[in-house]
């Protein structure tokens, strides 16, 4: 009985030892190991010390094509602004897609320090642990101060097929350090721009100094028209913004103004206004038709701008206004005030200093909620449908509250004749003829 038991261990013994499961793991583990060993040669071979580009992508791709089955699926970053997830593409799909999310960097050094095999997928399975360095670079190519990151760790999966073909890929790594270099790159990159703005308006000067004089001239002169016509703007605050107020700065700033002027009020939405080579009243008038439901509370002029590149003819002003919805007869409606709305405007001037075109931008939602609050208070406070003037901004509530104070009138109607019909039912059928 010992005997038999021992020549059975003995048999599974030689049976373990022989096991071709592990043979195989071993032979196609190290296989697929010396795969990725290559790979990691090409890698550091053709990125190193460049910066990442379509291009780059592409010639890395064509390189490693022999080592990928025809379609292969890639994960990259998972769950993270990076993320990379394609199914059954083609090598050069996978490295174009993963190599877009690092457009802004550099990769200066790219170590693996340890290359697995997992046993329990018959070798098939390949895990690679590397650290690399890296810089944020412009889009020169310029290496970006602050952005070098030593020794970032990634992890890397390969899954192999049959064939020792790669048919899936995929690498993780923290991705807020490739985030937070992304940004200081952008950053970079407008801090480059302004400052080269600055260069050429300085080599600019440098060349003509008679262009300085004018530019800043003309610049500050015209930057002083705005402070005065900012300052007579004055008067509408507290005021309701209606066409005859309008009317009057119209004739107290026409000396700021060329005969004929073009203006744009609200570009692109329901408020726009677009005229041209028109009497300056007529712009102020396009603008008061729509302030008849405004009050003006505060209007702050946070900045007024003169850009050297038009020779000091274009002025830009940033201001901020509170206002309030009133109805016409100027009630202020409760809840409807607006702080800190900013408004936008732009103005040229011509050789004379006069005012030929100006602009005005806003937030036309904002005002257009202020105008329907403030018809719907009306309608509210009087009890009667408000009817809207051509002067009108928005004709949809008052379409509204007409459509509803008809369909009540009409139903009203509609179950009174019921009413009677129903109590005179038996007198009607007699007497009807069919």
């Amino acid at each position: 009985m010992f005997s038999l038991f021992a020549i059975m261990l003995a048999v599974i013994g030689v049976l373990v030892l022989m096991s071709p499961v592990e043979g195989s793991w071993r032979e196609v583990g190290q296989r697929n190991f010396d795969t990725v060993q290559e790979l990691s040669s090409l890698f550091t071979e053709t990125m190193q010390g460049l910066q990442i580009t379509p291009a780059l992508m592409a010639k890395l791709s064509q390189k490693m094509m022999s080592y990928y089955a025809p379609k292969v699926s890639c994960l990259m970053a998972k769950n993270s602004a990076f993320e990379v997830d394609l199914r059954d593409v083609s090598v050069a799909q996978c490295f174009m897609a993963m190599g877009s999310t690092g457009k802004n960097v550099m990769w200066l050094n790219f170590a693996p320090k340890n290359t697995a095999i997992d046993p329990a997928s018959g070798g098939s399975a390949i895990l690679v642990y590397s650290v690399l360095d890296m810089v944020g670079v412009s889009s020169t190519g310029e290496h970006v101060p602050g952005t070098h990151i030593h020794g970032m760790v990634s992890n890397s999966r390969y899954m192999f097929n049959e064939d020792g073909k790669i048919q899936f890929m995929e690498s993780e790594f923290d991705s807020g350090a490739l985030q937070a270099d992304n940004h200081m790159v952008l950053r970079y990159e407008s801090m480059k721009q302004i400052e080269s703005r600055r260069l050429h308006y300085d080599a600019m000067n440098l060349a003509s100094p008679s262009i300085v004089g004018d530019w800043k001239g003309v610049g500050v002169k015209n930057i002083e028209t705005i402070q005065r016509i900012n300052n007579m703007a004055k008067e509408i605050q507290g005021k309701q913004l209606s066409k005859s107020l309008f009317a009057k700065m119209s004739e107290e700033m026409m000396a700021f103004y060329a005969p004929k002027i073009s203006c744009r009020f609200w570009k692109k939405s329901a408020m726009a206004v677009n005229l041209d080579n028109v009497p300056v009243a007529s712009c102020f008038t396009a603008l008061g038709r729509f302030g008849s439901y405004i009050k003006n509370l505060d209007f702050v002029v946070e900045n007024v701008a003169v850009d050297p590149a038009s020779g000091g003819k274009a002025i830009l002003t940033y201001n901020t206004a509170d206002s309030t919805a009133v109805t016409p007869s100027g009630e202020d409606v409760p809840g409807a005030i607006v702080h800190g709305m900013p408004f936008n405007y732009r103005y040229k001037f011509n050789d004379e200093g006069k005012i030929y075109f100006m602009e005005q931008n806003a937030d036309s939602t904002v005002m257009l909620g202020m105008v329907d609050r403030a018809m719907a208070y009306s309608q509210k406070r009087s009890g009667v449908a408000f009817l809207a003037s051509s002067d009108n901004v928005s004709w949809s509530a008052t379409a509204n509250c007409l459509l509803a104070m008809t369909c009540a009138l009409l139903a009203a109607a509609l179950v009174t004749l019921w009413s009677r019909l129903y109590r005179r039912g038996p007198i009607l059928l007699e007497h009807a003829s069919f």
